[in-house]
């Protein structure tokens, strides 16, 4: 009956937990990015080109809106979010149940839940997690059961991911778990081929039937033309999402996790052993120990956040690579089904963060399976046993030193309980202040913005009043529908006035500078009139901006950028009309000056 209880209240902090956090913060940037995409990708698809690498999470995301209007706004999109994160979850928990108690994958689920962020707004990163899973599931399935159609499922879903965010086109690697389950269970070679074919077809067909929508929708010749330039950016030295810059920090990462793995083992094996010499006393101020973990995990999280919490990601990869290993090569005389499921989690924690600038931080966004597989571990374990030895060499002889470290079962409850509350605690404190480019007091941050976009959206008192005060003029300046040109990092002002992109891409800033001079001399061609500039005047980045005014970085892309729109509003004889701490807009000498004599950026992007 109590573990019944237990369950009961750990399903319900999963469930509340992430709705905790949707109603704080007000970022103009990535989230302003997703907001405009879904806005824009059915009503001008133009306009948000450039985001067709992530097509499929636009036009999931654009379907929400189409089915919630602008009646949720902004809190819509965060509640989709976590709708997205339920099902995770949900089938995170389908997949490991047959394997891992019950109560112990629940443990597990929470901590991944709260250690991966949760996951809000709905974006490519969440809908990553969600469709890994959902392949996971029935390939997994399809493999135990012997039910080809589950894996043809598994593979049409795969082939779907690669449109929710290019990269993940890499999650063709999932049909290796075929050859590894038939290589674990001697399966016949022409099952092993009948299964492969089906998934290499049905991925193709995944992928035909997306070409298929896109032409529907008239969408496809977009999507072709920002393939040229996602290759484009990716060939692009000196671009921030160049192969190579992303490559160098993927492996630098790796460089970095192996290091502090081993420090960390050292640290590890240290800590054991003090705890293996003073067992009695440590065990009987078991309550006390993690009290005092619990206090300094949130003192040092809360004053270094970033600075632990990175680091942590690194060393939590490098631990379940090393669990998953020890399932995939049976180690510990696993279970094959288990096998195969820690194979395929260690395929997903492989490749989620591949393609993004954020290297193997994003790995959280694939460890769903592969962190509740790590918890059902440490709770699993029994005893420890580690001999150490080491050669001492001296002038007179050779010394074989042997140093041993034995825990019993009370010692590891210990280990495994510090272990648990200091991710606990991490994650809480982390989850508490951080807001993404937002303040981290959350105390402060309950002023409202009067616009319907921003119901129920709450922010710091200063950030409210810059932008309020923004949204009430610009009014005076565009209408819903015109084009409008937000530079310096905020798009998040074309969802907010329902504007439309001038330069095909709502945040046009980290593109290399050949590539946005080519969108201002197309727009300065096809588009009516000049339009309507609104400018920030600092870094929007910046988490506590307008109260800590951080001047625009003065580096490659946007030094040039910068320069290149400057010189357009010089050319144009632009004007500010208005201004604030923060923003400034800015109109041409002429309004409606038709665009047929507009060579200025022509000849330059030309040669």
């Amino acid at each position: 009956m109590r573990n019944h209880i237990d369950t009961r209240i750990i399903i319900a902090i999963i469930i509340i937990f992430p709705l905790l956090f949707i109603w704080q913060g007000l970022d103009f940037t990535d989230t302003g990015y997703y907001l405009t995409n879904y806005q824009q990708i059915f009503n001008d698809p133009e306009s948000v080109k450039y985001s067709f690498a992530i097509w499929l999470t636009d036009v999931v995301g654009g379907c929400w809106i189409k089915i919630f209007g602008d009646s949720l706004g902004l809190l819509g999109i965060n509640i989709a979010g976590v709708l997205v994160v339920y099902l995770t979850v949900g089938l995170s928990y389908l997949i490991l149940k047959p394997y891992i108690d019950q109560k112990h994958l629940l443990i597990g689920l929470l901590l991944t839940l709260m250690f991966t962020k949760w996951g809000v707004p709905l974006s490519y990163n969440n809908l990553t997690s969600l469709f890994f899973v959902a392949s996971s599931l029935f390939l997994i399935n399809g493999l135990k059961k012997d039910k080809l159609w589950q894996v043809i499922i598994s593979a049409f879903i795969m082939g779907l991911n690669i449109f929710i965010r290019l990269p993940n086109i890499l999650g063709f690697l999932i049909i290796l778990g075929i050859f590894f389950y038939g290589y674990i269970n001697k399966t016949r070679v022409r099952i092993l081929l009948t299964q492969s074919l089906a998934f290499i077809l049905s991925y193709i067909f995944a992928i035909l039937c997306v070409v298929m929508a896109m032409k529907i929708l008239g969408h496809f010749d977009i999507f072709i033309s920002n393939l040229k330039d996602f290759f484009d950016i990716a060939s692009t030295t000196g671009s921030r999402y160049s192969v190579f810059r992303l490559l160098a920090t993927y492996f630098k990462n790796y460089y970095q996790l192996i290091f502090r793995l081993c420090a960390l083992m050292t640290l590890a094996y240290i800590f054991a052993f003090i705890i293996s010499k003073f067992s009695t006393l440590f065990i009987k101020r078991h309550v006390h120990i993690l009290f005092l973990i619990f206090i300094l995990t949130a003192i040092m999280t809360s004053l270094y956040l970033n600075y632990i919490y990175n680091r942590t990601v690194l060393i939590t990869t490098g631990i379940l690579y090393l669990i998953l290993i020890i399932y995939i090569f049976n180690i510990e005389k696993t279970d094959r089904d288990l096998r195969l499921i820690s194979f395929i989690a260690l395929i997903i924690l492989v490749i989620t963060p591949l393609g993004s600038n954020n290297g193997l931080r994003n790995s959280v966004y694939g460890m769903y399976l592969a962190m509740p597989i790590f918890y059902a571990y440490i709770f699993n374990m029994r005893k420890i046993n580690v001999d150490i030895l080491v050669d001492i060499l001296t002038e007179s002889s050779n010394c074989l030193n042997q140093w041993k470290t034995r825990l019993n079962s009370e010692e590891i409850k210990l280990i495994r309980n510090i272990l648990v509350v200091f991710f606990f605690t991490l994650s809480l404190v982390w989850s508490f202040i951080y807001t993404y480019r937002d303040s981290s007091n959350r105390i402060e941050m309950r002023y409202s913005v009067d616009h319907p976009r921003l119901k129920a959206i709450f922010t710091t008192k200063e950030r409210a009043k810059v932008v309020q005060e923004l949204l009430d003029e610009i009014n005076k300046y565009v209408n819903e529908d015109d084009y409008l040109l937000a530079y310096n990092h905020i798009p998040m002002l074309y969802f907010l006035t329902k504007t439309r992109p001038y330069l095909y891409n709502c945040w046009p800033e980290p593109s290399p500078n050949h590539q946005f001079r080519q969108m201002l001399d197309r727009a300065m061609k096809e588009r009516a009139k000049l339009p309507v500039v609104v400018m920030a005047k600092f870094y929007t980045r910046e988490f506590n901006w307008p109260l800590k005014k951080v001047a625009i970085f003065d580096e490659n892309p946007d030094m040039e950028n910068r320069i290149t729109i400057e010189d357009f509003l010089m050319h144009n004889k632009y004007s500010t009309v208005w201004e604030n701490d923060f923003f400034k807009i800015l109109v041409p000498s002429k309004a409606n000056l038709p665009n047929s004599n507009a060579t200025f950026y022509q000849g330059e992007v030309s040669k």
